[in-house]
């Protein structure tokens, strides 16, 4: 039912994008206004003879699926509002381009990035706009996603950044404009902007770091917590390190709940720019990582709360070294428990025998915000929940992480739900720093359900009676009702216990290759009928013990 990196229905999004035609832009160094130009110079020429702003947008066609919203939402023009502004308001469009940094000579691409000396702020993320006034004075800098990545966010921002121009009347002015308005208004707009903190802004709100523009690898989390007076706390986790930045005197004049802030500290070495949408969306940047993620509503968690059985079957292994050329083979677990407090609480066994165990906060999703997650073809109207899996191991060398999603797909209750598993990664960094060669990187993801919502105390005779039981893909006992649980036939060896209350099973059985007795511990999903463990077999074979990782399953 699923590809790689996908949740139900949904495909992500650089591969579910269509192909964006992006405007023509010219290279002459004719410059007209209105119209795209990739050379600076003399754009900033045409600025200043004419007396017009400049808008530069940085973008990367050849990777960048929020310019591509950009483009199709605004410059594509689809309603005629974005020509309607230009004609309103001539300006001069600079277009920079990633894909395109042999165009840029003086100044150079990377030059233009950096901030052209100071200009304006480096540029992190894209799609970043950054408008000028005539004489090449910074009046405004943005990230375009979300709210800002429609037509009249984008539009509405750029008007009120060229507002205070009296050559550049905004398009809709103000129905009662002041009589003797100044003759000569400030160029350059206060630091400090009218308006308040958004009142629907207030609340916790959590997320995550992605590994790149476009990417589902997950590579920490961010919670936020925001005040009625502006003030914003932000805590990131990022590899074995956390983060607490504190941000004041939040404000916006936008009436919809939009809000936007920034932190940069060239000492502490951190720089975070976070927009959020009128539904408490938020999307922004991390030293350069793409964050997503939304504010925490309580009340939306209902069809989510409950406990969960999960099954960790490793589907990629690489990163590893000859000759140990260490791949785990077993099956870990996961159990998660989500309270009404929007609270997600998950502990378990990685196929290494390693404990894992955590919390998070559940945000919830309407198939409808989806893509604004980077992800495609939810169902209007069908509720997802998220969480961030992100905890380090192994004397934080290592890590596990991974977006958990929980699918109301029937919305009858939580009984029906489902648990899947995108941009996951299991870091084992080997057995010291001294050299060792058992070291490997796995991946979980899967096309199907890792797991489903748990009814405590269930008869899981009926789920698992009459299958069997396999240690290193080879049957070896048969599975039999034991009251409302289970157990082998034979025994004691091999031997199955399992809890009705909890999901989780284990016992001892012989490998089938070494005959070594072992002990293995697992989990069940009863509504996907899957049963799956490990055991550890001891290999002696090098100059230091490896211990390798056997899968046990249940099956037909």
């Amino acid at each position: 039912m699923f590809t790689k990196y996908v949740i139900p229905i949904m495909a992500a999004t650089g591969l579910a994008l269509a192909a964006s035609a992006y405007p023509f832009v010219s290279n002459s160094s004719t410059v007209e206004l209105n119209q795209w130009t990739y050379r600076y110079r003399e754009g900033m020429a045409k600025a200043a003879a004419s007396g017009r702003p400049a808008m530069l947008v940085f973008v990367n066609t050849g990777g960048c699926s929020y310019c591509a919203k950009l483009d199709a939402n605004v410059f594509a023009d689809p309603n005629g509002v974005w020509s309607s502004f230009l004609r309103a308001n001539p300006m001069v469009l600079i277009w920079v381009d990633q894909n395109k940094q042999s165009y840029y000579t003086a100044p150079t691409w990377k030059v233009l990035i950096d901030g052209n000396g100071g200009v304006w702020r480096r540029v992190s993320s894209y799609p970043e706009v950054v408008i000028l006034s005539p004489s090449g004075v910074r009046r405004d800098q943005f990230v375009a996603r979300s709210a800002l990545g429609t037509a009249s966010g984008f539009i509405g921002r750029v008007t009120n950044s060229i507002g205070g121009s009296a050559v550049n009347p905004p398009v809709n002015p103000q129905p009662n404009p002041p009589v003797n308005p100044p003759v000569n208004p400030p160029v350059n707009p206060p630091v400090d902007p009218a308006g308040q903190f958004p009142a629907q802004g207030v609340g916790a709100y959590g997320g995550v770091l992605f590994d790149s523009e476009g990417g589902t690898a997950v590579r920490g989390m961010i919670q936020m917590a925001a005040r009625s007076n502006g003030r914003i706390t932000v805590k990131v986790r990022r590899g074995s390190s956390s983060t607490t930045l504190r941000v004041s005197g939040v404000k916006t004049t936008a009436t919809d709940g939009s809000f936007e802030f920034a932190y940069s500290s060239a000492r502490r070495q951190q720089d975070l720019r976070i927009q959020v949408d009128p539904s408490g969306f938020f999307t922004g940047t991390f030293n350069g990582l793409p964050v997503a993620g939304r504010r925490t509503v309580k009340d939306d968690v209902t069809p989510f709360t409950g406990y969960y059985t999960t099954a960790l079957d490793v589907k990629e292994v690489s990163n590893t070294l000859p000759p140990v050329d260490n791949q785990p083979e077993g099956v870990g677990y996961l159990t998660l428990t989500v309270n009404s407090r929007a609270s997600v609480k998950y502990s378990g066994l990685l196929a290494d025998g390693t404990k894992v165990s955590g919390t998070s906060s559940l945000q919830v999703y309407d198939g409808a915000d989806l893509p604004a997650l980077g992800f495609q073809n939810g169902v209007k109207g069908r509720k997802y929940a998220c969480f961030v899996l992100y905890t380090p191991l192994y004397r934080k060398r290592g890590i596990v992480a991974g977006l958990v999603w929980i699918d109301a797909s029937r919305g009858a209750g939580p009984e029906d739900n489902l648990v899947y598993l995108t941009g996951s990664e299991w870091q084992y960094p080997g057995k010291s720093i001294g050299g060792f060669t058992d070291r490997f990187t796995a991946e979980f993801d899967d096309s199907d359900a890792i797991g489903a919502f748990y009814a405590r105390g269930q008869n899981l005779a009926v789920r698992y009676g009459g299958m069997r039981l396999y240690a290193d893909e080879e049957s070896v006992a048969n599975v039999i009702a034991s009251g409302t649980s289970i157990q082998t036939d034979t025994g004691l060896n091999p031997s199955l216990r399992a809890s009705t209350l909890t999901g989780l099973m284990s016992g001892k059985l012989r490998d089938p290759e070494t005959g070594v007795s072992a002990t293995y511990k697992g989990v069940l999903v009863p509504a996907l009928q899957v049963g799956g463990g490990f055991y550890l077999v001891r290999d002696n074979g090098f100059s230091y013990q490896v211990k390798r990782s056997r899968a046990v399953r249940i099956a037909e």
